[in-house]
């Protein structure tokens, strides 16, 4: 398995300038645990405890680093204040997988009680939408998911078309089966992730903290940067008059 970590980068450095973040007591080891550091908080409470420790002038996003090999790297969003992640991200164990790409993945246990709420959900979603006209929604980063509700679309699909006694109980098994396959795949911890993230964006959802106040120019410069695709730092947000055009305020998130 590769190497996570909590890291700063200067967007606007072409070679891109990267700092590892190291918090005392807090593993940054995993996604998931650092998901669950995260996900606690918000963006400029992550801020605050960085600023303490390190002087990162002229860096200006958080992101999470994963080394795939030497010298070869993804990064990945952080996610802050999400009751689903931080509850299931603290749930986790290493777990053999028959099926799939990789054998051995960190796994949220099954019992637990958001996934199962999650997993209810999706299948609700899968029995009564079109999945295909939602892929690049919900399941752009999961193919594997993806695959195995194709899969189970088609041969529940089957059996409202082929009706008999016979066919209702083998397909019946079959359906349960790959039932099974989609709640161990969106166990893994990645793809529930990417899922949960998916349906933030898709429903236009930030997560905000529930006070109701303005954002720090850190937070304001990193909204800009993701929202416009542009690279500014927070000494530049007040030149630009970024301060009286955004006019963010915090909302409550709603999960």
């Amino acid at each position: 398995m590769g190497k996570y970590s909590l890291v700063v980068i200067n967007c606007d450095d072409v070679k891109r300038r990267v700092r590892e973040i190291k918090i005392d007591g807090v593993d940054l080891t995993n996604l998931f645990t650092i998901d669950s550091f995260t996900s606690g908080m918000n963006l400029q409470q992550l801020w605050h405890l960085v600023f303490q420790k390190y002087d990162f002038r002229g860096f200006n996003k958080i992101v999470i680093r994963y080394e795939v090999k030497k010298g070869k790297f993804i990064y990945y969003d952080v996610i802050f204040d999400n009751k689903i992640i931080n509850s299931c991200s603290k749930d986790v164990d290493l777990k053999y997988f028959e099926e799939g790409e990789y054998r051995f993945s960190y796994a949220i246990r099954l019992n637990n009680v958001v996934f199962r709420r999650v997993f209810d959900e999706l299948m609700n979603f899968v029995d009564i939408y079109d999945v295909d006209k939602n892929k690049g929604m919900y399941f752009y980063n999961n193919e594997e998911l993806f695959k195995l509700i194709k899969i189970y679309n088609s041969t529940f699909n089957k059996m409202k078309i082929y009706r008999s006694i016979f066919n209702d109980m083998i397909q019946e098994k079959v359906c349960d089966k790959l039932e099974c396959l989609i709640e161990n795949e969106l166990s893994r911890y990645v793809t529930f992730r990417e899922y949960i993230f998916s349906l933030g964006k898709t429903m236009g959802k930030r997560e905000y903290d529930d006070r109701d106040f303005n954002y720090t120019l850190d937070e304001l410069a990193y909204i800009y940067n993701r929202e416009n695709d542009e690279f500014i730092d927070s000494s530049e947000v007040e030149q630009m008059g970024l301060v009286d055009n955004f006019d963010y305020k915090r909302k409550k998130v709603r999960l």
